[in-house]
């Protein structure tokens, strides 16, 4: 399976800070197989909790996506009750709800989110924490050694973006 993506470090370069580095997966794949995915692959299906986030997601598909599987779904069915998969608070949103009692999971668009069938197939984002150990002055000879992968480094005043093309995973 071929992975495109985009990694996105987001604002506040310091060492020792926590960052959500999104990946976006091209395969349709079900939510509940998508969410399996994410799991064992990364740390879980894209959690956003801004719309500098949600942005900063978007740009990760590079333009490529009309919609894909985040991590938002609905707690309990019948109701309108929705948590991120990985525990997080669900603050921020930009969910537009069908009260469908069968439209349990949740996918993005480029401007909103929306609530979907879970066993539609649909690309997805999924995530991994890192944690950024080197100051930003010194991150470039740092992805040069540390991400052979990385094919183009960018660094802007907002953020780094981190253009990876593909990464393999044998998954039947």
């Amino acid at each position: 399976m071929t992975l495109t993506g985009l990694l996105l470090f987001v604002l506040g370069l310091t060492t020792g800070e926590n960052y959500r580095i999104h990946i976006y997966v091209s395969t349709p794949m079900t939510g509940n197989r998508a969410f399996t995915y994410c799991k064992q692959y990364y740390t879980d299906l894209s959690t956003i909790t801004s719309q500098e986030e949600h942005q900063l997601l978007v740009a990760t598909a590079g333009g490529t996506f009309s919609e894909a599987w985040i991590g938002l779904y609905r707690a309990v069915k019948k109701t309108d009750t929705w948590i991120w998969s990985d525990g997080q608070s669900y603050n921020f949103t930009k969910l537009n709800v069908n009260n469908s009692e069968d439209l349990d999971c949740v996918y993005a668009t480029e401007l909103e989110w929306y609530n979907g069938f879970c066993p539609d197939k649909r690309p997805f984002f999924c995530y991994f924490n890192y944690t950024l150990n080197l100051h930003a002055n010194v991150l470039s000879p740092f992805c040069c050694e540390v991400f052979t992968d990385f094919y183009k480094v960018n660094v802007r005043i907002s953020f780094i973006q981190l253009v990876i093309f593909q990464d393999e995973h044998l998954l039947d």
